[in-house]
This record gives C-alpha cells, structure tokens and sequence, in this order.
C-alpha cells in the first residue's frame, strides 16, 4: 500500500448542479490539505455543459480557482482513466467532490466503477438514496428509526394537496423541498397558502418529486460519520445557532453571519451519545461507506 505522501489523487469538482460554485469552494478546501500532505494532485473540473478538463496547477487553483486548463478525454479500458491530447492522467484515487446530481447521486460513482478507480465516499447505490430524500425517508423509517413526516407530490398529484389541508394536520409552518437538491437549494419555508404555492413552483424547478413535511421547533445539530463496514466512527456532535428563519442557502452560503457554529453541541452526555448511534444507525441501514454527515 502506497503512503499518503505518494499518492496521486485526482479531484473531481464543479459538474452540472445548482451547486456548481459551491463544489468549487469544497475543491479547494480539500486540494489544499492534500497538498500539504505531499500528495501529487490533479484537478479535474466539469464544466457547466458537462465538459472534463484538468487544470494546469493544483496550487493556483487553491488560491484563485478555475484558471487554465486542457481538456480532457475518457478513456475506460486504457492505462489511465482520461487523457489530455498529448498527457495520459496517473490516478491512484479519485476524491469525488462535484455536489447535487450527478456528483453525489450515484452517477459518478457508477462512472468511476466502469473506470475501475477506487474513490473516495459512498458507493453507487448509498449515493442514490441517500440523494433522493424520500427514498433514505421510507428505508429510514422502514427501519424504525426517527424521521419526520412527510408526502410527496409529483407535478400530476401536486392539485391533491392544499397548504389548508397540510397545515391542519401539522401546523402552520411547513417545508417545501425538492427531492434530490442539496444544500437547501429550493428549499422554502411557507406560513400560508400563497407562499405555499409560490414554494412549489420553485422546487418543481428542480424536481419532479417534492417533498412537504412539517416544521420542527429543534435545535439544527450536526454528526459526521467515517470508516468502513464494521468501524463506523461517530464524530463529536456540533450545533449550529442559525441566524436566518431556517439554514437556508443563503445563511450557508452568502451571509457570513448566517449561523454560528458551536463545537461541541449544547448537548449532555446521553443526548450526546444518542445522536452518535442514530448518525451511525443512519449510515449503516443505507449501507455507507467512507464519510457522512
């Protein structure tokens, strides 16, 4: 087994999402550690239109991101994975960090299994429902752990639903959320009926399956998990205090005051401890591997 400091890792990031910019900045994050740890990076960027290319320096791109670049060609089957026109690519491990679909659904994780790179993360089927809320939703409470309620509307049944009829069941504020977006793009809180409306339309933008479930009155606590098979390990929970209505995009994302991160949680040791073994519970009944939160 090769050592950290000689590994040749290839980082995938950007892609075809709303999620695209944020990608980015993860890519950069990751790419610079790595490179302190002496690791040989290459980065390679999927465009917009769904274009691969590897950029010229994995250093230039830690401090100012996408610069120049060579575009780049599969090539399953071969030596190396891709190529450019004249370099082939050497690729020890591939570190997926393209976000939303294509990047965290299972798809890229299928192409890199074709490829026979071993990566970073959940494998193909973990990533497609773990993507997909409703589906880590019906395995979550198949398995008797805790979920919050929720229905599902595709654009055929969205008339069968009024904001009246939810609201008398589970009060006045609801979510809205498309099924497959991460980073709560399309997500919307509601509090009456034209709100309501106006929240679907934004979340059938990106999605045919929506999800509507009621608000919780909690604290927003965060748990991330690693390892592989039996050797799951739970980190020490954290909380974060969310200065906007809920942890929207824009509190993650635009306001640099958005929400305050508290390391570790505001929690006593049995709740502490709870949160561990549901984190784990969570990760194990969707069968993930490598990394979660």
């Amino acid at each position: 087994m090769k050592s950290i400091d000689s590994l040749n890792v290839s980082i995938l990031c950007g892609g075809q999402s709303s999620e695209h910019a944020i990608s980015i900045l993860s890519a950069q994050n990751v790419v610079g550690v790595l490179l302190g740890l002496g690791c040989a990076v290459e980065v390679v960027w999927i465009d917009q239109s769904g274009q691969w290319w590897r950029l010229i320096s994995a250093n230039i791109f830690v401090d100012t991101g996408v610069q120049a670049k060579e575009q780049l060609v599969l090539t399953p089957g071969g030596t190396s994975p891709w190529r450019t026109a004249t370099t082939p690519s050497m690729v020890d491990v591939v570190f997926p960090l393209v976000h939303g679909e294509t990047g965290e659904d299972g798809a890229l994780q299928g192409l890199l299994d074709l490829l026979s790179l071993p990566y970073v993360g959940a494998n193909v089927i973990s990533s497609a429902i773990g993507m997909h809320k409703e589906m880590a939703k019906r395995v979550w409470r198949a398995a008797a752990l805790p979920t919050c309620d929720w229905v599902t509307l595709s654009p055929t049944t969205r008339a069968n639903y009024s904001y009246d009829s939810l609201a008398s069941q589970w009060g006045d504020r609801l979510f809205v959320k498309p099924a497959c977006q991460g980073s709560s793009v399309g997500v919307s809180c509601v509090t009456d009926a034209e709100s309501f409306e106006r929240a679907l339309d934004l979340a059938f933008q990106y999605s045919d399956c929506v999800l509507v479930e009621p608000a919780i009155d909690g604290v927003e606590i965060e748990c991330s998990v690693r390892g592989y098979g039996d050797e799951l390990v739970a980190s020490v929970p954290g909380e974060l205090d969310v200065h906007h209505d809920f942890y929207s995009y824009d509190a993650k994302y635009n306001d640099k005051q958005g929400a305050t991160a508290i390391v570790p949680a505001r929690l006593n040791q049995q709740q502490q401890t709870a949160v561990q073994q549901l984190a784990l519970a969570a990760c194990r009944t969707l069968l993930v591997e490598g990394m979660a939160r």
